[in-house]
């Protein structure tokens, strides 16, 4: 199998985001379950944390995208194959839905005893607590617009930092091997301040792959949440967060750093 091989690059991106995204949901399933003294920061620093060894292990092969609004901010500004976005984000979704079912197969028992001590019944509203360690969601008395501005902010502050870091142009970016860190924080930081108003998605494939489990597993059509939270939060608003970061690292912020600065001509 070729390393720039259409397979070995949608292996790549399967497995960086399994390998990520199981470290996530696994961290969160300690916090939600009670399983140890793991608080909310700390399960920000798995997340962005796993994310920087998943670009370390999968990088060298597919570019570590592991994540759709990546990807599509890639085709769109980045001169990413655009033949390549379908089985990127496909390979992405997969690996996550992997994730969800192993997460599941390791913690089902302390979710089963959660349920039944907290009065939740899969298939109805109030069952989503539980559907929470694997799927995000608006926090206590945010509203949908809240959580959908904050999703977009945060997914473009992340690809921001992608786009900076990772340009050969761009004197201030880290070199090799740093920039992972640096995008790993970026998740960390952008969750810890102000994941609880949406439960920092950042990124569709990690919340669609674990969403469609949910919904197999019991929950149903409430998976989706509210108001179709689960389209318009993880899914819209992460894409447009990566289309808007791309156009303003390529159009507005590139031009100043490695062009000059045209003033008008004095006629």
């Amino acid at each position: 199998m070729k390393k720039d091989s259409l397979l070995a690059v949608c292996f790549a991106e399967f497995f960086g985001t399994f390998f990520f995204v199981t470290i996530g949901l696994s961290s969160v399933a300690v916090l939600v379950l009670g399983m140890s003294d793991l608080n909310y920061p700390w399960m920000a620093g798995c997340w962005g944390m796993a994310v920087t060894l998943a670009i370390y292990l999968v990088g060298g092969i597919s570019g570590a995208h592991m994540n759709p609004a990546v990807t599509i901010s890639l085709a769109v500004f980045g001169g990413f194959s655009k033949s390549r976005v379908i089985p990127y984000i496909a390979s992405q979704i997969i690996g996550a839905f992997c994730s969800a079912a192993l997460v599941y197969a390791m913690f089902g028992n302390n979710i089963m005893a959660f349920e039944s001590a907290n009065g939740l019944v899969r298939g109805t509203a109030e069952g989503m607590g539980s559907a929470g360690i694997f799927v995000t969601g608006a926090g206590a008395g945010v509203s949908m617009v809240a959580a959908f501005i904050n999703e977009v902010v945060l997914t473009a502050l992340l690809l921001i930092v992608i786009y900076s870091t990772t340009d050969s142009n761009n004197p201030s970016a880290p070199n090799s091997g740093i920039a992972a860190i640096a995008i790993g924080a970026s998740i960390t930081f952008g969750g810890i301040a102000s994941g609880p108003l949406s439960g920092f998605a950042m990124n569709p494939a990690r919340d669609l792959g674990p969403r469609l489990f949910v919904m197999i597993n019991g929950w149903g059509s409430h998976a989706w949440g509210v108001n179709y939270y689960g389209i318009l939060m993880p899914i819209v608003a992460t894409i447009l967060g990566g289309i808007i970061a791309g156009f303003l690292y390529k159009k507005v912020l590139t031009p100043c750093i490695v062009g000059e600065v045209k003033t008008p001509q004095k006629v």
